[in-house]
């Protein structure tokens, strides 16, 4: 039987920092049409920070785990924003991305940034987007990690 349903994209209810990206397939033949199967992986954040005193700002994302079955290709982006604190506007400083892949647990993506100018005290924040395809279904979900503050610029 097909994949039949809804794609359908939330933050992890409560979980600030993680994202869940689903998709539904049908339940199998001997299933009622009502009930569908989520095929879905997840994501965490982590809060931007330097590997030593003299390292960029690094923002990171990973798969956390993934359904079974998972799905057939998953992708990571990952940005590390940042915005004078208060201010309304986030703006990315650097985003990488692991292109379409295998999903698995313990995928992971970086993106740093070396400060310029130590002048003005900067809000930072990693902001993740994980998408999935299964049989040429796709959704996306996002979430953001809690902030880090420091002078840079």
């Amino acid at each position: 039987m097909g994949t039949t349903g809804l794609a359908i994209a939330d933050a992890h209810p409560g979980s600030k920092g993680e994202a869940v990206a689903r998709v539904s397939k049908s339940a199998g033949v001997n299933k009622s049409p009502r009930e569908v199967l989520p095929v879905w992986c997840r994501a965490k954040t982590e809060k931007p920070f330097h590997t030593t005193s003299s390292s960029p700002l690094y923002a990171q994302g990973e798969i956390t785990e993934c359904g079974e079955p998972a799905p057939d290709l998953c992708k990571l982006d990952v940005a590390l924003e940042g915005r004078a604190p208060g201010a309304g506007s986030w703006h990315v400083y650097a985003d990488k991305s692991t292109g379409w892949t295998t999903c698995r647990a313990g995928l992971k993506k970086s993106a740093g940034y070396k400060c310029i100018h130590i002048i003005a005290r900067q809000e930072f924040r990693t902001h993740i987007y994980l998408s999935i395809q299964y049989h040429g279904r796709s959704n996306v979900a996002q979430a953001e990690s809690a902030t880090h503050t420091e002078y840079c610029e």
